[in-house]
């Protein structure tokens, strides 16, 4: 039997505070609603049966080889379409504190 599992508004908030979200009440709402349903679902995968599955362990993978190529492109280029610059870099919003 599965045990239906909710996610509050509280952690919804504070998950969109984590990630810097700003909700509305009606999105809270919404995803409260929708991760309510995907932790129900995931409490769900237990109960499908999986055999004569290989293990990915086991699964290869075809990678190329790496290796180093010049770029074409000059820095003025890359950098024609950022919103913000300086000098030689992109410019971000400070993620921890800082100016903003």
């Amino acid at each position: 039997m599965v045990m239906e599992q909710r996610i509050s508004k509280e952690e919804v908030e504070h998950v969109a505070r984590l990630a810097r979200l700003h909700l509305t009440t009606e999105e809270i709402e919404k995803y409260t609603e929708q991760l309510g349903e995907v932790l129900n679902y995931v409490d769900r995968l237990p109960e499908v049966p999986v055999t004569n599955n290989k293990s990915p362990v086991t699964a290869r993978s075809e990678l190329r080889e790496d290796r180093v190529v010049s770029s074409e492109a000059s820095t003025q280029e890359l950098l024609a379409n950022t919103p913000q610059k300086e000098g030689t870099s992109i410019k971000v919003p400070a993620v921890f504190g800082g100016e903003k």
